[in-house]
């Protein structure tokens, strides 16, 4: 099964993140990625958001992308099932690393929709 690749929206930017999520029945069975190219925030929120869906159903990951960018559009957002991404609840305020969150959850959900 081949990784999907995703690059930064940002001109300024060269993330590049590679992502392989195996879905089986209705559970995200396996998460990995590859970040080498990418920058340490970009590494820490895809390390924490599949750590945290991996096993899960697909609909559970579905609502914590979509609290994830409630989080980074300074929207109402819920993320108690994932502690861990409380980390970046902040990253509105450091506008040159929202894309950082974004090139993550859009990936994501691009593979899992």
């Amino acid at each position: 099964m081949p990784f999907s690749t995703f690059r930064s929206l940002d001109t300024g930017c060269g993330d590049i993140l590679h992502l392989l999520i195996v879905k089986k029945d209705n559970y995200l069975e396996k998460c990995l990625f590859s970040g080498q190219q990418s920058c340490i925030i970009t590494v820490a929120t895809v390390n924490i958001l599949l750590s945290s869906l991996e096993g899960k159903k697909i609909g559970f990951a579905r609502k914590i992308l979509n609290n994830c960018e409630a989080m980074i559009g300074k929207k109402e957002y819920n993320l108690e099932n994932c502690p861990n991404l409380e980390v970046f609840s902040d990253i509105s305020r450091f506008p040159n690393r929202l894309e950082c969150v974004r090139l993550v959850v859009r990936g994501v959900a691009e593979i899992i929709k």
